[in-house]
């Protein structure tokens, strides 16, 4: 009876004792994420906008080598791409049988009218013809010599073209033996140190970019030369084949890119200046919304964000965090509202966060 009486007083302790275990050891297995924070911090934003295009001579610093009258190509000197100095013989011309029979018609009107102004003018003296008449035979004769003149300097029998500048040769079509119209350009001689770019835009991104806007301008190849300069104009006429409008950059003449370079530009659209930012990493995705974790007192605390430009590094954040506030940059894929959490030194090596929570 005594060994009865004794289980029974017994029980109740155990039980208690049991019951106090489970809760001392989910305390002990709360869990808890090392992670690392940054605090948000304020910096410069740039809007930018990539473009692509290719480097060509700048028109105004382009003289256009032009045949004056109907000719046929006989000799070519230079070819695309040639250096050349002022006043080197380019092309030789000569006339086309139309434009020969031009100028004979030319210095034959030319020695009638001269003619006919002297026999006019001896009967003017003699009082047998009026001043207007002769002011009208003398101005024939000047506009016959003017043409004879003008037509003997375009082509006359055979005429040398010169470079009109130091430069290089561009956009040369002509061959021996072809002929060209009066008015055809034949060539062009680029200043060599004077160059632009031409990007091309899509339609409605045209109408967005500022004239003046600053661009950074390099090659395609890798460790390309970056160039600065700003946009110079906008072209808004869409090219039929690459159906792209342009804008265009004059570069530097130190910019050392070749006229043909393929290009890449990156136009700054807009500033925002002192905007708050955290690393792209401590920015979360659930659906359409951002959120961050900011640490506060040893937990992380889920924050609903707005954000707004970013870049390689850093996400503007528009609203939802204060300056200094520290967020949870590596580690906070495993994280829940109010979880506690370790914060590790820089040198350790938490999870990586993924962008979106899973």
């Amino acid at each position: 009876m005594k060994i009865q009486s004794l289980n029974f007083m017994l029980l109740p302790a155990l039980i208690a004792l049991s019951a106090c275990h489970p809760a001392a050891d989910e305390e002990s297995a709360a869990p808890t994420a090392t992670v690392q924070v940054q605090p948000v911090r304020s910096r410069d934003f740039e809007d930018r906008l990539t473009a692509y295009g290719s480097v060509e001579f700048a028109p105004a610093q382009t003289h256009a080598v032009i045949a004056q009258a109907e000719s046929q190509v006989a000799e070519v000197w230079v070819s695309q791409g040639t250096q050349v100095r002022q006043g080197q013989n380019l092309l030789r011309l000569r006339p086309t049988e139309a434009t020969r029979v031009d100028v004979d018609k030319a210095r034959r009107d030319a020695t009638a009218a001269a003619t006919e102004a002297a026999r006019i003018g001896r009967l003017f003296d003699k009082g047998l013809a009026t001043n207007s008449e002769l002011e009208t035979a003398k101005a024939n004769a000047a506009s016959a010599a003017q043409l004879r003149d003008s037509l003997a300097a375009r082509i006359g029998d055979g005429i040398v073209l010169r470079a009109p500048s130091a430069g290089i040769v561009d956009g040369l079509t002509a061959q021996p033996n072809d002929v060209v119209a009066a008015g055809t350009v034949i060539a062009r001689v680029a200043d060599a140190s004077a160059a632009r770019v031409r990007v091309g835009l899509e339609a409605e991104d045209a109408g967005r970019v500022p004239v003046g806007a600053a661009v950074q301008v390099a090659g395609l190849a890798p460790g390309a030369k970056t160039v600065a300069s700003r946009i110079d104009d906008i072209d808004p006429r869409v090219d039929p084949q690459s159906r792209l409008a342009s804008a265009l950059v004059t570069l530097p003449k130190t910019a050392g890119l070749a006229t043909g370079t393929g290009v890449r530009a990156n136009i700054v659209m807009d500033m925002h200046r002192n905007a708050l930012a955290v690393p792209r990493s401590a920015v979360l995705y659930e659906g359409d919304a951002s959120y961050v974790y900011v640490a506060i007192a040893g937990q992380a605390h889920r924050r609903a964000v707005k954000t707004g430009l970013q870049d390689d590094t850093d996400i503007e954040i528009t609203s939802g965090l204060h300056e200094n506030e520290p967020v949870v940059v590596s580690g906070n894929y495993e994280l829940d509202n109010g979880m506690t959490i370790q914060v590790a030194s820089a040198s350790s090596n938490p999870s990586p966060a993924t962008g979106r929570k899973p």
